[in-house]
């Protein structure tokens, strides 16, 4: 683990002298950049699990922690798409702390697609599984599960053919456009006999909202509710707890939080990280978040991944 010393670097900005620093706790200001470019980072999540103190970066990456007693706190950074960051944060006196995150895709990757799609039978309109999926030229295939689901990654943007192939079933090879970044969305529909097929349905999303299974719980039948950008922007919410109270089993107290029917604590995760139970949903701005989720129920009901035994909601941020 890396060792951070923070000192009384910024005092002046922060508008605290030394001699008011040792009589009172302290404030930090932290901000996080890109390690490769320099660029601020938003919507990282900052943790002191030792001081309960959780926090997310503003617009400028900078977040700020008042009433810190000094001493040496375990520090957590987490932000998709960038290696964890922990170590060992000293507080001496109130002042400041950049530190860089390093991406998990550093050039390479950063523009690549990925595409998940759903394959089905023409006859049925059941998925059908053992589907080998491939993107002819590149090497990359998946082959679909049980739920006709497949997912294939670090796809390189531009125009390619999608061949879709299983035995007893005719072969059919279809050309798509995967815009880069992205995460693209296709319906492949098989027959048993070789007769023309209506084309795919193919859908352009969020490439963070596909690697995190928003879509892939959408067509789930979950007990539950999903709200996208395009739907938040419709409610215009000035709160979180404006979207989550439409949910009718969903209820939220000054000291409890969000509860399930008023009777228990729904668990909570931002971008996949669990928050503490006395983490607040409305401290984070309704226009700083991509999607929100929120389930209930044991079993079946709740996503495999996320079962929780009040419910759960996600909150998942722009990146």
């Amino acid at each position: 683990m890396r060792r951070i010393h923070l000192f009384c670097v910024l005092a002046g900005l922060l508008g605290v002298s030394p001699a008011a620093a040792s009589a009172q706790t302290d404030t930090i200001l932290i901000e996080v950049v890109d390690a490769t470019t320099e660029r601020p980072l938003e919507n990282v999540v900052v943790q002191l699990p030792d001081a309960g103190v959780q926090a997310i970066t503003d617009a400028n990456g900078r977040v700020r922690l008042g009433g810190i007693e000094r001493g040496t706190y375990r520090m957590i950074l987490t932000r998709p798409g960038y290696e964890r960051e922990e170590g060992d944060f000293a507080v001496l006196r109130s002042g400041a702390l950049r530190i860089g995150l390093q991406p998990l895709e550093v050039s390479s990757g950063a523009g690549q697609a990925i595409l998940v799609g759903r394959v089905t039978s023409r006859e049925s309109g059941e998925p059908l599984y053992a589907v080998t999926v491939t993107l002819v030229g590149t090497g990359l295939r998946a082959e679909t599960m049980s739920d006709g689901l497949f997912e294939i990654r670090n796809v390189s943007p531009g125009r390619h053919v999608l061949r879709a192939e299983r035995l007893g079933m005719a072969t059919r090879e279809d050309s798509i456009f995967l815009p880069p970044g992205r995460g693209l969305e296709v319906n492949v529909v098989l027959s048993t006999q070789p007769i023309p097929l209506e084309g795919f349905t193919v859908t352009a999303h969020s490439k963070w909202l596909v690697t995190s299974g928003f879509f892939r719980r959408q067509q789930t039948r979950y007990e539950g509710q999903q709200w996208d950008r395009t739907l938040l922007e419709q409610l215009r919410p000035e709160i979180l707890q404006d979207v989550l109270e439409t949910v009718s089993w969903v209820s939220s107290t000054p000291t409890r939080g969000y509860m399930y029917r008023g009777r228990c604590r729904m668990t909570v995760l931002v971008d996949d990280v669990r928050m503490p139970n006395w983490f607040d949903v409305d401290m984070i701005a309704p226009d700083r978040v991509e999607a929100l989720e929120v389930y209930y129920g044991k079993g079946s009901t709740m996503p495999i991944e996320y079962i929780a035994y009040c419910g759960v909601i996600l909150v998942w941020l722009k990146h």
